[in-house]
């Protein structure tokens, strides 16, 4: 067994502890023409877990694209609940892969990615300018005219970049693009949908987040209780580009929130590395007054400009985002969020939709659990005692899946999730994966009821050594194993 470390990237950690709350026997759909169509559902449907549909290699399939097929479904070019919105585009026709990024006022990109996509071409160059990344650090790079950008059946012309800094996939598409779009983030099933401004679909049931919204930004207001009791408001960039939820730092500390001071982490934006030590615990976070969950946001330093709040800003990430099926929407001026479809912890039906025996018996073509074991192979950084079990039917044999998982407890994980990478063969594919002590700090331990979100078999994006057959990783708040 081998487990790969907690993954950093652009920003930093992931968020799906999911939600579920019970559907009237009839819900209302208004569709984007403004229609409103009503839509029978069991009552408590959503309280009761539910199989996706199978593909023929045995991928889970979303109902998305057909409940709402007046939009552009895109994949999420990344392993599943990884915090990174991240597409495919075109530029002047040619593919690309994009992070779709609300808080980012421009479209950006770094000096390779454009020479790659021919921005410097015949010599061209642009004015200088300077931006400022997601940490406060101020950078220089230059204006360049980039042409026509797609994302699904939508086109911008004249669309210019700033070009910037080395990294060697940096490409992000900002709010001169996307605050013509609605997106509806569904990470836990990989996808994004991409409706006009305005047009994406709506729900009775939606919890409405009412935010301040200029040309390139929107701003949610934050609060949450401190060690006294007493409320403390801030203001949130809505930024799917972030992978953390962050709080500006003074606003925190003299308002007097509760903090985990033992945390450390690194967060990564377009400046480079920053060490981030201790966390708010937003218990919970509201957003406009809807709560939201437990959130362990880190200490922002961003400044504020003339004109904004003092105080400086912070940032709605996507460790709260991708909780929901979440609809950001500029022309609206508002986020609704929505529980995804309650799911359990196995799946009883295999690729091309194989039932899966055992002794004769029906049983479980997957199934997870969070379970006692004793062994002296624990590590330091272990939480002793407790494995993931993982056993997958031999009907995958020849497959490599990639299973999304979760606590059943909306916010159990905080915001987090366990991914297993597993390759079956023709006894299929059985593992205990140790996992993280510091998972025992949010109440997790043998027996946890758990939810496997989501199974990928075709497309996986293996992000473990490719010597290994099969490893875990876990996408969110962690804190940094206590050294002696």
């Amino acid at each position: 067994m081998s487990r790969a470390s907690p993954q950093w990237l652009p920003m930093a950690s992931l968020a799906t502890a999911f939600a579920s709350v019970a559907c009237a026997p009839t819900t209302l759909r208004v569709t984007p023409d403004g229609d409103t169509v009503a839509v029978l559902a069991e009552a408590g449907r959503a309280r009761q877990p539910k199989e996706p549909r199978v593909s023929a290699n045995g991928s889970d399939l979303s109902d998305l694209p057909q409940l709402y097929p007046d939009g552009d479904w895109l994949p999420i070019e990344a392993p599943l609940l990884s915090m990174a919105v991240v597409a495919p585009v075109t530029v002047n026709g040619e593919k690309a892969i994009a992070t779709l990024d609300t808080g980012a006022m421009g479209t950006t990109m770094s000096v390779p990615v454009a020479e790659a996509l021919g921005v410097f071409a015949s010599g061209r160059r642009g004015r200088r300018v300077t931006a400022t990344d997601a940490h406060g650090q101020q950078l220089s790079g230059e204006k360049v005219a980039l042409g026509e950008v797609g994302i699904g059946r939508h086109r911008w012309n004249d669309v210019e970049v700033t070009v910037l800094g080395d990294q060697p996939d940096l490409f992000l598409v900002g709010a001169d693009v996307l605050r013509d779009l609605d997106l509806l983030l569904a990470a836990d099933e990989g996808l994004v949908g991409i409706f006009s401004a305005g047009r994406g679909p709506v729900e009775s049931t939606d919890r409405v987040i009412a935010l301040n919204a200029s040309d390139r930004q929107l701003i949610a207001t934050g609060s949450a209780a401190n060690v006294a009791g007493k409320e403390v408001s801030f203001p949130l960039i809505v930024d799917t580009g972030a992978w953390n939820t962050s709080v500006p730092l003074l606003t925190g500390i003299n308002g007097g929130l509760a903090a985990d001071t033992s945390f450390e982490a690194v967060t990564v934006a377009v400046g480079g590395e920053q060490t981030n030590r201790g966390r708010f615990v937003l218990d919970p976070l509201k957003l406009g007054g809807v709560p939201v969950g437990r959130v362990l946001a880190i200490g922002s330093t961003m400044r504020s400009g003339p004109g904004e709040p003092s105080g400086g800003l912070g940032l709605l990430g996507n460790d709260v985002l991708m909780r929901h099926h979440a609809l950001v929407s500029f022309q609206r001026a508002e986020i609704r969020v929505r529980p995804p479809v309650a799911r359990s912890a196995e799946r009883t039906r295999g690729p091309g939709g194989a039932r899966c025996t055992a002794d004769g018996q029906a049983a479980p073509c997957i199934s997870v659990a969070l379970v006692a074991k004793t062994d002296d192979s624990y590590e330091a950084s272990d939480l002793s005692g407790v494995c993931l079990k993982v056993d997958v039917d031999p009907v995958f044999a020849g497959k490599t899946l990639e299973l999304a998982i979760t606590g059943q407890a909306p916010d159990l994980m905080n915001g987090g999730a366990i991914r297993a990478f597993l390759t079956a063969n023709d006894e299929g594919a059985h593992a205990c994966f140790h996992v993280w002590r510091q998972l025992e700090n949010l109440g997790i331990g043998a027996g946890t009821p758990l939810a496997l979100r989501w199974v990928r078999t075709e497309g996986v994006r293996w992000p473990c050594d490719p010597m290994k057959t099969r490893c875990v990783t876990f996408t969110g708040p962690l804190a940094k194993p206590q050294t002696k």
